[in-house]
């Protein structure tokens, strides 16, 4: 079962877009209303004229740890059993690949850090759309045991890949928010692995 306002849920589109993206908003706003794994809010806003304002409350919100490399967060709209299944048509994907941690009051934080790269892949019946990009990424948590909490700052991101048909309302975007997420490496790999049949560029995280 789904739960919907109107027909959007999950994402919003903010004034000043015109109507195929609020279309856009309708086909992918549904989401599971099942187990939720994890939780938070993302938002992507366009640095466009057009003004797009992208929300995901997220149903999903997973990672994997490598204690020798890196931590990579999987987050969706949808549930990890949609997800796992692999009959996602609608929807959205961040798979979010945290390079290396802040350490307290030895990280200098400046408007040019980064350590996270960012793919988000937004899938609209037959259409898809990556976007790519880099941020700051504060964590919190364990990340052995988890759960793992992890706050975006001023994260960009842009398409870099999409289907014929996928029209693109946000290039480029500035993506913020938070998330608490639990501890689930196979889930992590698989999900990443069908992602990338989706999207080719789906991933750039070390999940082998």
């Amino acid at each position: 079962m789904s739960e919907c306002s109107g027909q959007r849920r999950g994402l919003t589109w903010g004034a000043g877009v015109v109507a195929s993206a609020i279309a856009l908003s309708a086909a992918v706003g549904c989401r599971s209303t099942g187990r939720v794994d994890g939780d938070g809010r993302l938002v992507a806003r366009s640095e466009s004229e057009q003004g797009a304002v992208l929300r995901t409350r997220l149903a999903t919100a997973i990672y994997a740890h490598d204690p020798g490399g890196d931590t990579v967060f999987v987050l969706s709209d949808v549930s990890r059993t949609a997800l796992l299944d692999g009959n996602l048509t609608r929807g959205q994907v961040i798979v979010i690949d945290l390079l290396w941690p802040p350490k307290a009051g030895s990280t200098p934080i400046n408007g040019e850090a980064t350590n996270t790269s960012v793919r988000q892949i937004v899938l609209i019946d037959d259409e898809a759309g990556s976007y790519a990009g880099a941020g700051f990424a504060m964590p919190s948590g364990s990340p052995d045991n988890g759960p793992l909490r992890l706050e975006l700052w001023d994260t960009t991101i842009r398409i870099d890949a999409a289907s014929s048909g996928f029209r693109d309302m946000l290039s480029p975007a500035t993506l913020t928010g938070g998330f608490t997420a639990i501890r689930d490496d196979a889930a992590v790999r698989q999900i990443v692995r069908r992602m990338r049949s989706i999207a080719p560029h789906a991933a750039t995280a070390s999940t082998r």
